[in-house]
């Protein structure tokens, strides 16, 4: 009997019923189709518990505007399939939003950042999909400066 195929990055990120946030975020991103083929791709996927985290307004302007939806989803791919044992002898790994991950390996949990792996290792026809418990953002260093009117 034949295997049936596996979904794509994308599609495997839609059947994670606990991460439909973030999927919402690739479609205003306009990274659906992107990550419907091409690839490989690796997806760090954060739950909607993670989400659900950032402040309001963040969380408004993911759902209604592409370029702040592009550059948070971007924080979450790497370019090339990652799988748990090939994570383990990457000290780094850059996203393809710039982001440089830090992966750090205790005794039993594997972390990127400061998020834990909820899930490895879901296999996707072009690329792989993990999911996370937080999301992976960088750290912005925002200095308010008044005009002087």
């Amino acid at each position: 009997m034949a295997q049936p195929a596996l979904p794509t990055v994308y599609g495997a990120a839609s059947r994670e019923p606990e991460a439909s946030k973030f999927v919402m975020i690739l479609k205003v991103a306009d990274l659906s189709d992107q990550l419907n083929k091409n690839g490989p791709y690796t997806l760090f996927l954060p739950t909607n518990e993670a989400i659900a985290k950032l402040p309001e307004n963040e969380q408004q302007a993911l759902f209604e505007n592409k370029g702040a939806a592009r550059r948070f989803a971007l924080d979450h791919l790497i370019t090339g399939k990652a799988v748990v044992r090939n994570l383990r002898t990457l000290p780094q790994a850059p996203t393809m939003g710039n982001l440089d991950l830090n992966i750090h390996i205790s005794a039993r949990q594997l972390t990127v950042n400061d998020a834990h792996l909820v899930k490895s290792d879901i296999e996707a026809s072009n690329g792989v999909v993990h999911v996370v418990d937080q999301v992976l953002m960088k750290t912005q260093n925002v200095q308010l400066v008044q005009s002087e009117h």
